[in-house]
């Protein structure tokens, strides 16, 4: 919902290896994001899963924003030369500038 009132068009990506990523938001004015969201990505197997989609998405979608939103974990991480956020849902929605 928030995605719509910043003003995005929102769909889904699912990626040719068969990938699903939960949003793509485009914005009128050109910006576009990637964004996966994960309560939880302690466990090493389901951050790399929720990592390898949004690399496939960024890769098939050239210049967006990649980011992983999660209930606790903030870092920036970088794979096959794409750059990816990762946030805490609640910094996000309080202050990111989406």
């Amino acid at each position: 919902m928030d995605l719509c009132r910043r003003g995005f068009q929102v769909s889904y990506i699912v990626t040719s290896s068969g990938f699903e990523v939960d949003f793509l938001a485009e914005h009128f004015d050109g910006r576009r994001h990637i964004i996966q969201a994960a309560a939880d990505i302690s466990n090493a197997e389901t951050r790399e899963r929720e990592i390898r989609a949004l690399v496939e998405a960024g890769r098939n979608e050239k210049g967006v924003e990649l980011l992983l939103l999660n209930l606790s974990e903030e870092s920036t991480v970088t794979r096959e030369g794409l750059t990816i956020e990762i946030l805490p849902a609640w910094k996000w929605l309080l202050d990111y500038n989406a």
